[in-house]
């Protein structure tokens, strides 16, 4: 609370200039506004959005994330700490009255429920008292729980994002996430219990991870077939990020050849081209029968398609679902009406698949 707000008083910023690309340009509120992200509220009207934080670290220290070298880097200091409720509350008073036409708030903690049930329940009665604007945050299923979950959605929360990763206890242990998935499933149930208050959720998955045998990644998509809809499905591809475990881990097991290439240059976004990685894309379509996608998973198929000669052609498979993946969310805005308030296509691959 000591620290002040955020400097957002625009009276000294500059930007690169988006439209002869030759020099700088001072950021006025009219540019500004439409450089910042919109996000869908409740109703899927998009609104300009303010980024902070009431918390800074994460309790978690998982092998994969450059939270972990974080907290070796601080060693014997409180490396997760939050702000008072009163404090955050003021930010956001300042905020509104510098710039009414912010109508979201995006808390990005690293994890928004790492606090006490008590101290969420204070937030969302001063925050359904004095503020009363939609906001989105990113739990976890070692950090969620219904009273807080309710509590949040009653002050206004419309988005959440959670953490799965995988759905192997042998990997969730080498990822020292210390969770199981019965925890998993609670948290995913209480997110589907309010599913009519809240924008579609995105849920995150690790795929690309060399020492996972092909039944733990089956066992991660037997999971997934398991969670109930509507949910947005977020593979994303293990990447060795500098100083962590894993990093480490992979230059002694030889999986890094090029490290330019396969560290800095990775794609974090873009799972690798074979047949479980596809599987899962599947699963991201709600509206694909279960059954279609735990037949193709069977052991027989898996033993069939998955090798590395067909890679190439189920990495295309990928690409060509994602396009026409793209091409229905955008008729989707268009017959909802939406198609106009979207700025960019950046803002369209952002929020096309938290509106329902």
């Amino acid at each position: 609370d000591t620290l002040p707000y955020q400097d957002f008083d625009l009276q000294d910023d500059w930007t690169w200039d988006s439209e002869n690309h030759d020099k700088l340009v001072k950021i006025e509120w009219e540019t500004f506004k439409h450089i910042i992200p919109t996000y869908p509220d409740r109703n899927g009207d998009l609104r300009i959005s303010y980024k902070t934080m009431i918390t800074r670290g994460c309790p978690h220290k998982c092998s994969y994330c450059g939270v972990a070298f974080n907290h070796d880097l601080y060693k014997g200091q409180r490396y997760l700490r939050r702000r008072s409720v009163e404090h955050m509350i003021g930010e956001i008073k300042q905020i509104m009255r510098r710039y009414p036409e912010i109508g979201i708030i995006h808390f990005q903690d690293d994890v928004f429920f790492s606090t006490s049930t008590e101290e969420i329940v204070k937030f969302a009665e001063e925050w359904k008292k004095e503020i009363g604007m939609p906001f989105r945050a990113q739990c976890s299923p070692a950090t969620i729980n219904e009273e807080k979950y309710a509590a949040l959605i009653d002050a206004g929360l419309c988005f959440t994002e959670l953490g799965i990763q995988t759905g192997s206890s042998e990997t969730m242990r080498m990822y020292k996430r210390g969770m199981t998935n019965e925890q998993l499933l609670k948290a995913v149930n209480i997110i589907s219990k309010y599913k009519d208050y809240i924008q579609v959720p995105d849920y995150h998955f690790i795929l690309d991870n060399p020492w996972e045998s092909t039944e733990d990644v089956m066992k991660g998509l037997r999971l997934v077939c398991t969670l109930p809809p509507p949910y947005n499905l977020l593979p994303s591809s293990l990447i060795f990020y500098p100083g962590t475990e894993f990093y480490h881990k992979a230059l002694e097991d030889g999986f890094v050849s090029d490290e330019y290439k396969e560290v800095y240059r990775a794609s974090f976004h873009a799972p690798r081209g074979n047949y479980l990685n596809f599987l899962f894309f599947l699963a991201l379509f709600n509206n694909m029968p279960k059954g279609v996608v735990q037949m193709l998973g069977s052991e027989s198929m898996v033993r069939r398609f998955n090798q590395k000669k067909y890679d190439r052609m189920w990495g295309r498979l990928y690409q060509a679902g994602e396009k026409a993946r793209y091409v229905k969310q955008f008729a989707s805005f268009a017959t909802k009406g939406k198609l106009l308030e979207i700025t960019s296509m950046r803002e369209h691959s952002r929020v096309a698949n938290q509106m329902k």
